[in-house]
């Protein structure tokens, strides 16, 4: 009996209409071996026919599994016959105790392939319509709103270059259907079986029993998921002028105004400036927080909420979104290149440029370094001012927040300070109008 035709399935003709609105002329597919993402594969070598575009496959070895070496001779074996490019990525999940290894291994898997994806690039992955339900269900257990209730978007920038869901629309049963019909072989990972973890416990036990009661129900959610999505990018439009009017250039939301709107907008406006930022969204409860807590202290607080990743803290009538400070020790000292540049442990980058024009400071005698600690009432005179004021009183004047106070490099000659950060230069070491000095950049 012949097979069914490929190109006729609802699959393929998914892959077909969603890469033709968003087209991209270099691929990665993440393979783990599994029926998912070995279906996709074959749809995209097969649309590779009709639209030539490069592919190639990705495989993350978690070590978490004894067959994971096995499933990547499967995956490395499958895209040599199909003639894709492939690559195998080995990564290390570090301490897992307390921690969620579905969560852990995930975050691993994303780290490997922004690590493969090449500018402007699209990764595709193989989540289908079981996969868009477990993930709204697992969201309305924890509460989620509109936007946790999107579940996964079909598209969306990611590292370098993009991410593609072809196949939301399609079921897990369409697709294994689809790869027993042309004779497609695949692994399976028998984590997949263990319910304590969530995702296996609906797909075990919840969805079948949701699936026999309504036969049209994962349908259904999956259309809920893109109604919420589509409600998310209509709020998100309609606060994007308000959010930028409370906003300041660095990121910072002020606070006065916000306390003049009705509770559910601020709040609104909270989540917005939160999820810009990249950052995941706190409770009902959280969120809360951090205007009862942070925006709400008292004048002489430094207030601060820690959560998955940032924190947010207060300053001068503003809140401030960070990434936790970097622990540098006061004993902490980097010599500085004057041909690299130079990655500072506080994560910023220096370079020095010989100019002769221009803000710079004198060429020194001895090595630079990068340090971190000044007593606070270490006296420094800014380049064009007459007297010096204690570190402290610069650092206040100049408005750092306190949090960063730590992470501010300050430039040393011997024991001389030539620059605190991009702050400023010191008196002493500003060069004269016709000598040839050095250029900080700071980035």
């Amino acid at each position: 009996m012949a097979q069914p035709e490929l190109t006729a399935h609802p699959a393929y003709q998914a892959l077909v209409k969603h890469s033709a609105a968003y087209p991209n002329a270099h691929r990665l597919i993440g393979l783990s071996g599994g029926l998912d993402s070995v279906a996709l594969l074959y749809l995209l070598v097969e649309l590779r026919k009709q639209q030539p575009f490069e592919l190639s496959a990705l495989y993350v070895h978690h070590g978490l599994s004894k067959n994971a070496d096995a499933w990547l001779e499967f995956c490395q074996t499958l895209c040599q016959r199909l003639d894709v490019p492939f690559i195998a990525e080995r990564v290390n999940l570090g301490d897992i105790k307390g921690q969620s290894i579905e969560a852990l291994a995930r975050k691993a898997r994303y780290q490997a392939f922004a690590k493969h994806l090449a500018q402007g690039r699209q990764l595709l992955t193989a989540q289908h319509q079981n996969d868009q339900v477990e993930s709204f269900l697992l969201a309305a257990k924890r509460g989620s709103g509109v936007k946790g209730l999107s579940a996964m978007p079909l598209y969306k920038p990611f590292a370098h270059g993009s991410q593609l869901r072809p196949l939301l629309e399609i079921s897990r049963a369409e697709l294994e259907q689809l790869a027993k019909e042309q004779g497609w072989q695949w692994v399976e990972d028998e984590s997949n079986q263990d319910t304590q973890f969530d995702r296996n416990f609906l797909r075990a036990d919840i969805i079948p029993k949701l699936t026999d009661r309504w036969p049209g129900v994962l349908s259904a959610i999956s259309r809920s998921a893109r109604l919420c999505a589509e409600q998310q990018t209509l709020l998100t439009q309609l606060l994007a002028d308000e959010l930028a009017r409370y906003q300041s250039p660095q990121g910072a939301l002020q606070i006065e105004p916000l306390t003049l709107l009705a509770p559910l907008r601020r709040q609104a406006i909270l989540r917005q400036w939160i999820d810009s930022h990249g950052y995941s969204l706190p409770s009902e409860v959280r969120l809360k927080e951090i205007w009862d807590n942070v925006a709400l202290a008292r004048e002489d607080a430094q207030p601060m909420l820690a959560f998955n990743g940032y924190q947010v803290r207060r300053y001068l009538g503003e809140l401030y979104l960070i990434a936790p400070p970097v622990n540098l020790p006061d004993s902490l000292a980097m010599t500085i290149e004057f041909d690299a540049v130079n990655r500072l442990p506080c994560g910023q980058t220096l370079t020095l440029k010989l100019v002769r024009q221009g803000v710079r400071i004198k060429k020194p005698s001895e090595p630079l370094q990068i340090r971190y600690h000044l007593t606070g009432s270490h006296k420094l005179t800014p380049a064009g001012r007459n007297g010096s004021r204690s570190y402290k009183k610069l650092l206040q004047e100049y408005q750092v927040p306190p949090w960063q106070r730590s992470q501010l490099p300050i430039l040393f000659a011997g024991e001389e300070v030539v620059a605190v950060g991009n702050l400023f230069i010191c008196q002493a070491w500003s060069a004269q109008e016709d000598e040839v000095g050095l250029q900080l950049d700071w980035f």
